[in-house]
């Protein structure tokens, strides 16, 4: 009986130090899988700064132009949107459907611009950035409005700066494969507009809007994307309005012979009032509505059919992009681009491969010292360490912690922690105390010796730079890798190989 009971203790060691090691080569190797005739490895690089991959460096200058346009004036002065002029409006460039609710794509005819009740058309000149906006106050609130889209977008990484005399923005972002995407988040201006098609009197605006998200669902054979938009309460009453003007109905024809009472088939039409739905004057959606609306709620379709993963994921990022626009608020500015370089680093692949180099150097010395000292235990704790790093290894990877060289430098200080765990731990099993004593005692010391340490890591893990907090999330999965892995790992195999 104790002979079985000592093979099963075995065989679990065993089990253990094996999946030890299976963690260790995927993180360190990799998983390989064939890819267009190539082996490409699926698990995920670090996600390097800025200082190891260069940055995009964005220039963007107050838009100086202006035309001259009739616009619609309210009676306190206000424009409220541009007369209709000619039978070619233009497309929309969001990269979204043009359809209406009833699915049919719509023609671009307009017709010219009516008098309406309560306005005035005005001739007037039109600049994008109008004197009033040209102030520091404003040039703050839409540097403000950019740091917020770039942290709801998740951005970890980024640098705004403000000329407070010109009102010129210079962003900085990683040169990674989402640059030019977050170049066009930050740029636009997020004016929102909902006009009436027929023409052109702005009916509803971001004073109306609350907050927009994204939803999606199957339809069909294929999924839709929607934009769904919230109005405040003023909002809700105008869309409650518009619902009811902009509807299909029948009417009498004006150019007929028939009797003006005449309502059969062939002396009526079908007629309907179009709005546009606009972002930055550029249309995202033509339609009229089924019903009234009075909930508030109004739901845009933005792409439909969709039947692939990666389609299905380009459009949902598309349109939370389009979310993010419009909940941060409109910029009282308008910017337009006018420079984007590329910052090379100063940091050399040759720079990376010697820092890796290091830390293997290190990670060796670390483990020949346990094996010299503590001989077969020290060997057991070398590949339990090593498991530790390659464990913190995927979980700063899949976390998508940034890499900057100052928690590069704390990785260091990460491997430090945990061998001198490891040290006590063996220490304490070589002068005869049980592992589980010896794990308790060992826990309890490294981590009164390292609170200041862990207070400084939250700390940092909440602050804006990209810098710090890199440092601060290293040590918080650090602490919080060790925890688990020893628990799990190093507590189980020393007990189990007690005699």
């Amino acid at each position: 009986m104790k002979k079985d009971t000592a093979m099963i203790k075995k065989l679990l060691v065993v089990a253990i130090m094996l999946a030890v090691v299976t963690i260790s080569i995927i993180a360190f190797i990799g998983v390989y899988t064939k890819n267009l005739n190539k082996l490409s490895n699926i698990i995920p690089n670090y996600k390097f700064g800025m200082e190891f991959n260069g940055n995009r460096e964005y220039e963007y200058l107050l838009d100086q132009s202006e035309k001259s346009t009739d616009v619609y004036v309210d009676a306190n002065g206000k424009v409220s949107g541009e007369v209709v002029k000619d039978t070619n409006s233009a497309s929309a460039d969001l990269n979204v459907s043009l359809e209406s609710e009833n699915g049919e794509v719509e023609s671009n005819t307009e017709s010219k611009g009516t008098d309406i009740e309560g306005y005035t058309q005005e001739t007037r000149t039109i600049k994008a950035n109008e004197d009033d906006v040209l102030s520091l106050n404003s040039y703050n609130q839409s540097k403000k409005v950019m740091e917020e889209r770039l942290e709801e977008a998740g951005v970890s990484e980024y640098y705004v700066k403000l000329d407070e005399v010109n009102g010129k923005i210079v962003l900085e972002i990683p040169d990674d494969e989402d640059s030019a995407f977050i170049q066009e988040l930050v740029s636009s201006q997020g004016k929102f507009s909902v006009i009436d098609s027929q023409t052109g009197l702005e009916l509803m605006n971001n004073e109306q809007l609350k907050k927009a998200t994204v939803e999606y669902g199957n339809v069909g054979n294929g999924y839709t994307v929607y934009l769904q938009l919230q109005f405040n309460n003023e909002g809700k009453e105008k869309l409650s309005e518009i619902s009811k003007k902009y509807v299909q109905r029948t009417v009498l024809k004006e150019d007929t012979s028939e009797s003006a009472t005449d309502t059969s088939e062939d002396n009526t039409e079908t007629k309907i009032d179009y709005i546009e739905i606009k972002i930055d004057d550029s249309r995202i959606m033509k339609t009229y509505f089924a019903e009234e609306l009075t909930g508030g709620i109004m739901q845009i379709p933005l792409a439909s059919n969709v039947t692939e993963a990666d389609s299905l994921k380009n459009n949902l990022k598309s349109a939370n992009a389009i979310a993010n626009i419009l909940n941060s608020g409109k910029m009282q500015n308008k910017y337009e681009l006018k420079n984007d370089d590329f910052i090379k680093s100063s940091i050399t692949e040759k720079d990376i491969n010697t820092i890796q180099l290091t830390f293997a150097c290190v990670i060796g010395i670390v483990s020949l010292m346990l094996i010299i000292k503590f001989k077969a235990n020290g060997l057991i704790g070398a590949i339990l360490n090593l498991g530790y790093l390659a464990t913190l290894s995927l979980a700063i990877r899949y976390t998508n912690v940034v890499i900057t060289v100052s928690s590069g430098v704390t990785a260091f200080l990460v491997i430090g922690i945990n061998f001198k765990f490891m040290n006590i731990l063996l220490s304490e099993l070589k002068s005869g105390r049980l592992a589980s004593d010896s794990f308790k005692i060992a826990m309890r010391k490294i981590f009164l010796s390292i609170i200041p340490v862990c207070i400084i890591g939250f700390v940092f893990a909440f602050m804006q730079s990209a810098t710090i907090v890199g440092i601060g999330m290293v040590i918080f999965w650090a602490v919080i890798v060790n925890v688990i892995f020893n628990n799990v790992f190093t507590r189980n195999v020393y007990e189990l190989i007690e005699k």
